[in-house]
């Protein structure tokens, strides 16, 4: 039972993960990835993506 006297997060957690495709899950992994980029929170070695090219790949897996 998720609902009840002791709520787990971890619980819940668990039952999503259980539920969501793994192929789900990388394309999550990676949009965190990219919007980290996006945002500047993360920088790529080199400068052979545009903020544009980045944008793209999002909405890409996004809709996939």
């Amino acid at each position: 039972m998720l609902i009840g006297s002791l709520f787990s997060v971890r619980a819940i957690d668990d039952v999503c993960r259980d539920k969501v495709d793994e192929d789900v899950t990388r394309n999550v992994k990676c949009i965190i990835e990219l919007v980290m980029i996006r945002d500047n929170m993360l920088q790529l070695p080199s400068d052979a993506f545009s903020l544009m090219d980045i944008r793209d790949v999002i909405s890409f897996l996004r809709t996939s």
